[in-house]
């Protein structure tokens, strides 16, 4: 909770145990089932949060409501929401979001536990005729909240962005069968205006040579030799 003190009223009821994280991490699936673009996950963020907050908090109800009002709170002073035109990765704005308004946050440079359910007909794992539109809204939106900012700038992190969702939507030409159709997605892509006017400067790239020699066929437009591959 930024830089304020946690504890103020109540007295904390020991340390975490592996039966508090255990049962964090169990809470932890509702989160998706309260979400919402109003209130984003902050409600089964929460709930997830209530075995640490047990023990950190005791037996203080003025410290738990404080700490069930937060996340909230957070949010709505700072302005915080997801676009409803962003389909795609829409989380990357909201975060980075999160981290500039933040006071402060922590790194852990450990490995984590991120529950993730594999649905073979979403989004990211199967063809989207509107991929790259979806990519466009990503890169408009990210434009629009870091091309002008004062204290960071993102220019470098937006030319990343950019060529990340160029490669992704040239890789759903390998969801389609036929030469013809892989050739008319790669004309339609490369011809579009975002794509021809994106610069192409290849050592600001520590990637493959497979990687580096696409992203040359893109930049000119070697429809036959991409369709191809």
């Amino acid at each position: 909770m930024e830089s304020r003190k946690l504890l103020k009223n109540g007295k904390p009821r020991g340390k975490l145990t592996k039966k508090d994280i255990t049962k964090m991490s169990v809470l932890s699936f509702l989160e998706q089932a309260s979400f919402s673009f109003e209130r984003m996950q902050a409600p089964g963020f929460t709930l997830s949060m209530l075995p640490a907050a047990e023990k950190i908090f005791g037996d203080s109800k003025e410290d738990m409501a404080e700490f069930m009002t937060y996340n909230m709170e957070f949010i709505n002073r700072n302005h915080l929401s997801f676009y409803e035109e962003v389909k795609f990765s829409e989380d990357l704005i909201f975060s980075a979001n999160v981290v500039r308004a933040a006071h402060s946050f922590y790194f852990i440079d450990k490995p984590g536990i991120y529950h993730y359910f594999y649905n073979p007909m979403s989004i990211s794992k199967s063809f989207r005729q509107g991929r790259w539109e979806s990519c466009k809204s990503l890169i408009k939106y990210c434009e629009k909240d870091f091309k002008k900012v004062d204290e960071y700038d993102f220019g470098d992190e937006l030319y990343y962005l950019k060529w990340f969702c160029i490669m992704l939507a040239l890789n759903e030409r390998k969801f389609l069968k036929s030469y013809k159709e892989r050739y008319q997605y790669c004309r339609e892509l490369l011809n579009d205006p975002v794509i021809r006017d994106t610069k192409l400067t290849l050592r600001l790239f520590d990637v493959t040579w497979k990687q580096k020699l696409i992203m040359v066929l893109i930049k000119y437009k070697m429809t036959g030799i991409l369709a191809g591959l």
